[in-house]
């Protein structure tokens, strides 16, 4: 069995079997998570969602009835901010992240095997962290077209998704800033 994740973790080992996520509906989320870890909680809760062609729901504390299917935790110890731990077992359905980046970076995990899987993705353990803290790309938007705000927010959501933290835009004269009239004055000679 080959697991197709991008990127790839630093190390994962496959357990014997696989999990039974057809009666899973529910993502507990870390207590005190901030706003923008939810939202991207929910957005990922809504991809799986649309894997196993069900709702996926997002909690602050476990439910009283239903299925977990992931419980996330922050403040593992010997994590990074920006790495995690995810155990998908039957015993235990757990993401254990540094900091709310490594939770992101693992619900991008999750997400990737359940669409990979379905509902029968395979028991594991997936251990990961970037070798830097910051990883990005530069866009040159001088010299060619210069993307419209949607394109942008859509290369952002692109780039996160493959763990990328920075997107750096470069500029010369492409831009009429009123106040900064030097800068483009003259441009098109």
């Amino acid at each position: 069995m080959t697991l197709d994740l991008f990127p790839a973790p630093r190390s994962f080992s496959l357990k014997k079997g696989r999990l039974d996520l057809t009666r899973a509906g529910w993502i507990v989320l870390p207590k005190g998570c901030s706003r923008r870890l939810r939202e991207r909680v929910l957005e990922s809760a809504a991809t799986i969602g649309k894997a196993l062609n069900r709702q996926i729901r997002v909690a602050a504390a476990a439910p009283q009835s239903g299925e977990v299917l992931l419980e996330i935790r922050l403040g593992a110890k010997k994590r990074p901010e920006q790495g995690f731990e995810l155990t998908l077992s039957e015993a235990k359905r757990l993401l254990a992240a540094g900091g709310e980046a490594g939770a992101f970076y693992g619900m991008l995990a999750v997400t990737q095997l359940i669409e990979q899987f379905g509902a029968t993705p395979p028991a594991l353990t997936i251990s990961d962290a970037p070798d830097f803290p910051a990883r990005g790309v530069m866009l040159d938007v001088s010299r060619c077209k210069v993307p419209t705000m949607a394109t942008c927010k859509q290369l952002i959501d692109r780039l996160a998704g493959m763990r990328l933290n920075q997107l750096q835009l470069y500029t010369e004269h492409t831009f009429a800033f009123s106040a900064h009239q030097a800068v483009w004055q003259r441009a098109d000679w």
